[in-house]
């Protein structure tokens, strides 16, 4: 099902990113990252993240 804005879903991942990078920047991760570039895995031992995988 589509609508004049186009599909639905589309929306729904805009958001998403949108999300991630809002919640990124709450966590102060950008920061974090800025001042000692690191992978994924340093990054949540470093802050006591769980990945998710």
């Amino acid at each position: 099902m589509t609508n004049q804005h186009g599909d639905p879903l589309d929306e729904v991942r805009h958001f998403m990113k949108s999300r991630v990078i809002l919640s990124a920047a709450q966590l102060d991760l950008f920061t974090l990252l800025d001042r000692n570039p690191s992978s994924a895995q340093t990054l949540a031992q470093t802050t006591k993240a769980d990945l998710g995988l």
